[in-house]
């Protein structure tokens, strides 16, 4: 069997880039090396190799972070007190469609059974009958296109505007 052991490299002194060396069979001299070289990573002086962050850029990354952090929480803080609103209106809507709808369901039998329709109607919705709301009720006429103001309701229309919260609901009566 033959011997073998290990020899430096005399070129690693020499700056070829290179720290050690593996030779083969005994015999083989430092101008004949065979087997694995290590690159020495040192010698160029960068910071080939290095694998960690410094302290500042770990400070600086966290700092960021923060910041950013703090902004979508207001952000989100922000959204999520406004997300009621949308509910509260079609609340509130629902609730002038329902009682419009009770005021329309009572005007049709009060024009089957009264003999004055429209003054009944307008007595019963100034007394607050039919739910919670505010209500505006007036006689109005149509000419050319635009509403005038009938102070006798010779025209027999009823304009009925019911209010709730920051939503209105109108409906014309007519006899």
């Amino acid at each position: 069997m033959r011997n073998q052991s290990m020899v430096r490299d005399e070129r690693s002194r020499e700056g070829s880039g290179f720290k050690e060396g593996f030779s083969g069979p005994t015999g083989a001299g430092p101008g004949r090396v065979s087997g694995i070289m290590i690159r020495n990573s040192f010698r160029s002086g960068g910071r080939a190799g290095h694998g960690g962050f410094t302290l500042l850029e770990i400070i600086i990354t966290i700092t960021v972070a923060a910041i950013l952090s703090a902004a979508l929480v207001q952000l989100v803080g922000t959204a999520s007190s406004k997300t009621t609103e949308p509910v509260l209106l079609v609340q509130e809507g629902y609730a002038l469609n329902e009682v419009m709808e009770r005021i329309t369901a009572d005007y049709k039998d009060l024009v089957s059974n009264d003999a004055t329709p429209l003054q009944t109607l307008a007595s019963r919705l100034a007394g607050g009958q039919y739910g919670t709301y505010t209500v505006t009720t007036s006689y109005v006429a149509f000419q050319s296109g635009s509403e005038v103001a009938d102070g006798s309701g010779a025209n027999l229309t009823l304009k009925v505007t019911i209010t709730r919260g920051d939503q209105s609901l109108i409906a014309l009566f007519t006899q």
